[in-house]
């Protein structure tokens, strides 16, 4: 009753909205799920880093499609297959009006490389100092093929060693970065407020305050557009996109972007029968409708998937089978572990899209003789749980942020990546890791990617994950914004966007 009463008030809105609302210094953006934190090393979420992206810097960033370009980092150079000089730029400064020194990122990169959840990622990075002649040097263990993708990830943020030493515990609310904008407020559970960073060292943002407001329901964010509620939605789902697509008031833009939605099962550290012989993941996965879910969950806003990487990823292998739903070979496979009448299992989900896979999932299950419930989880107890094994599968997805397929399957496959590392299947095959650091040593990228084929091949073998979709993400904004750049990531930069 709740959700009709704000739905019916939202639908009122739209009625009566008019060209007066518009605000032309200010954009509001609803977003689907808040941020956990704003400090970028201990939140390292796909929608912490949409807030993350306006506030911070990079030492190197990419163009709309994933291009490698200067950031805080002006120039760099290869020195060696295991050394990279990265010249800083000196001349930029914090929101505090303190300029960025080599210090603060010498301190950026010893935070990161500390931190649990980012150290496997950097595991390769054996050295990082200042040279004599000032540039940052990073130095690998061995050759590292995506190095510099790496030093553009999305977390990789440099930050003001003096306020963060100042800020202690509350870092994560006081964030001091040099990005086109700058923190004004932030109200818990309700919105991010940003203000423009007047030194910019870049173009200066057309608009001078930006608001990224949590509204949940996808529904509701899609109404809250057309009621001039907000000026611009993301992720609009399902049935809305062609409603958004043909209002004459709204632009409707889409992209398939480097995200798997994926099915995950607690293979290491749980303890249900089914995911300790391959079999029963196998006959998971051939209870489930894949096609089913791209069209009654997303109603086509998405590809089916057959591997854990992305087309849009060099290394993708369009060779692996698509699956099709098999209730009979689902039901031998079963039957063969003796698990015909008594397999259930508990799927972990979140409000939204995630909730809705997770009812398809039920149905399917439920044709096989697999009892499941769904459970709606909180986000950030979401992700504390399943980094710690406390679920029985969960349904999340993964972005190969870096471009690079090395990210988009060490991180979920390697066994030392166990946890909030990105491993949350706690899967272990030797074999696989031993050819994960072939693959990221490889200089030639044509036998790397060739590695990378075979590993492809493994998994859908041994079914440690289950991709679901690869996702294609929409966002609707008022005909008058103009210049909005999609980001392949969705992370999206908005310090381009004006209004006509």
């Amino acid at each position: 009753m709740k959700k009709f009463s704000l739905l019916l008030s939202l639908i009122l809105l739209s009625s009566c909205a008019t060209e007066d609302t518009l605000n032309r210094e200010l954009l509001r953006i609803a977003v689907p799920i808040e941020a956990v934190g704003l400090y970028p090393y201990i939140a390292n979420d796909p929608h912490s880093s949409r807030a993350h992206v306006l506030l911070f810097d990079t030492l190197v960033d990419r163009d709309v499609e994933g291009t490698i370009i200067p950031s805080i980092a002006s120039s760099w150079e290869q020195v060696s297959p295991t050394v990279i000089d990265l010249t800083i730029n000196t001349n930029i400064k914090f929101h505090n009006g303190d300029y960025v020194t080599l210090e603060d990122v010498l301190f950026s990169y010893e935070q990161i490389l500390a931190t649990p959840n980012l150290a496997h990622t950097v595991g390769a990075i054996a050295k990082i100092e200042v040279t004599k002649d000032n540039k940052f040097r990073v130095t690998t263990k061995e050759p590292y093929a995506p190095l510099l993708p790496l030093l553009g990830y999305d977390t990789f943020k440099i930050v003001n060693k003096k306020s963060v030493l100042a800020s202690g515990d509350n870092v994560s609310q006081e964030p001091i970065g040099t990005g086109p904008y700058k923190l004004k407020m932030w109200n818990r559970g309700q919105d991010i407020v940003l203000e423009r960073n007047e030194e910019y060292h870049g173009k200066l943002p057309a608009i001078k305050e930006v608001n990224l407001r949590t509204v949940t329901d996808p529904v509701a964010r899609a109404i809250a557009l057309e009621s001039g509620d907000v000026d611009m939605a993301y992720d609009i789902e399902g049935s809305d996109r062609e409603r958004i697509m043909e209002n004459p008031n709204l632009t409707f833009l889409e992209r398939e972007i480097p995200r798997v939605e994926y099915i995950a099962m607690n293979i290491g550290k749980g303890k249900n029968p089914l995911w300790k012989d391959k079999r029963g993941r196998q006959a998971f996965i051939n209870a489930i409708d894949q096609e089913g879910i791209v069209n009654s969950v997303l109603f086509g806003a998405g590809k089916s998937a057959n591997s854990l990487l992305p087309p849009t990823v060099d290394g993708y292998n369009k060779d692996i089978p698509f699956r099709k739903q098999d209730i009979a070979k689902s039901k031998a496979l079963l039957k063969e572990m003796g698990m015909e009448s008594n397999a259930s299992v508990n799927i972990w989900v979140r409000e939204g899209v995630s909730q809705k896979t997770g009812e398809v999932l039920q149905a399917n299950l439920a044709e096989v003789g697999i009892n499941a419930t769904v459970e709606i989880v909180e986000y950030a107890r979401f992700l504390e749980g399943i980094a710690k094994g406390e679920h029985d599968v969960f349904v999340l997805n993964w972005s190969t942020i870096t471009a690079d397929a090395d990210y988009g399957l060490n991180n979920l496959l390697n066994s030392e990546a166990w946890g909030s590392k990105g491993n949350r299947s706690f899967y272990t095959n030797l074999e696989l890791d031993k050819l994960l650091k072939e693959a990221r040593g490889d200089l030639n990228n044509e036998s790397r990617m060739a590695t990378y084929h075979k590993i492809q091949e493994m998994v859908y073998d041994e079914v440690p994950y289950i991709p679901i979709y690869y996702a294609v993400l929409g966002v609707g904004m008022r005909k008058e914004i103009k210049d909005f750049e999609f980001d392949i990531f969705a992370h999206h930069n908005i310090s381009s966007v004006r209004y006509e």
